[in-house]
């Protein structure tokens, strides 16, 4: 459930903000507090100020997603072929992508995101990011494994510039989903989607 209102006038602001934060603090002594359960966010906006009321766990502003490279991969294809393969899996049988850093921001990255796969400069696809493993190799290091669930959805293809390892991406720039194929639908050749993402058609 998300209300949001804008109210141009400052002592109207006032008043509101009053009076629902005092609604919230009435609700948390009543059910007590849930971690998370609710929050109230202000942001500056052309008439005053905006509040944005979230409640029941449907906070996008505290959920981040990863963004990062499928090496060696030349398409959608290939990436759910590598993700059959053993070697790609954990113990209880999802894909998996080990990396050597743990992502500091772990609650956000948990709290409903994804990882987005740029395959050959292009951002194709996502998948929601599950659970964060411990891991150690055969060399005594201790690396993080992102356990994904094993659906890959498609999104608005998007060209990226190469780079290092994984980085957060805000659900703010991250490409919307594609509506699922129909059955008997091909997928379009990666160098015509690289072609569309360039000049803008996604």
């Amino acid at each position: 459930m998300l209300v949001s209102m804008g109210v141009p006038s400052a002592d109207l602001n006032r008043y509101f903000i009053s009076h629902i934060c005092s609604a919230i603090g009435a609700a948390k002594r009543v059910i007590g507090y849930f971690p998370g359960w609710a929050k109230t966010y202000l942001a500056e906006s052309k008439g005053g100020i905006t509040l944005t009321y979230y409640i029941w766990g449907e906070q996008t502003r505290n959920m981040l997603h990863l963004i990062k490279l499928s090496v060696g991969t030349e398409s959608v294809a290939d990436l759910a072929a590598w993700h059959q393969t053993r070697r790609a899996q954990t113990d209880d049988g999802l894909p998996r992508h080990i990396t050597r850093m743990w992502p500091k921001r772990a609650d956000a990255v948990l709290n409903g995101g994804s990882i987005y796969w740029v395959i050959k400069g292009v951002l194709l696809c996502r998948q929601r990011i599950v659970r964060l493993d411990e891991v150690t190799g055969s060399d005594g290091i201790r690396r993080c494994a992102i356990v994904l669930d094993p659906d890959l959805h498609l999104v608005e293809a998007t060209p990226k510039r190469a780079f290092q390892g994984w980085r957060y991406l805000s659900p703010d720039d991250a490409p919307r989903d594609l509506a699922k194929a129909r059955k008997g639908d091909d997928a379009l050749p990666h160098s015509l989607s690289s072609a569309l993402a360039e000049i803008g058609v996604r």
